[in-house]
């Protein structure tokens, strides 16, 4: 039973796709931030309620900011690993070479 199974190029390719989907992300926080500061600016304002909702918000979108943000570590560690073990396989096979 083999212990690694690896394909370098499938996880350069995840890592690509949560790149590609952090961008993604980040650009519909943002979306909707724009959205709810309008919001509370004139579709809804309260003395109190709309100003809590909108540190509520904050609050919100500031965790799911740093969640997203995980994302490149994620991308970076996949990246790194599918380099790192192609270049063990390689000098492996040419230490068997010799």
């Amino acid at each position: 039973m083999a212990n690694v199974n690896v394909t370098y190029s499938e996880m350069r390719d995840a890592a690509g796709r949560l790149e590609i989907g952090k961008g993604h992300l980040d650009e519909i926080l943002a979306d909707l931030m724009k959205q709810v500061t309008a919001l509370v600016s004139s579709g809804f304002v309260t003395d109190q309620a709309s100003t809590q909702f909108m540190a509520s918000y904050d609050q919100f979108n500031l965790g799911a900011k740093n969640a997203v943000e995980g994302l490149v570590e994620m991308h970076t560690f996949l990246a790194r690993a599918a380099d790192s073990m192609e270049e063990l396989d390689a000098r492996l096979g040419s230490a068997i070479a010799r």
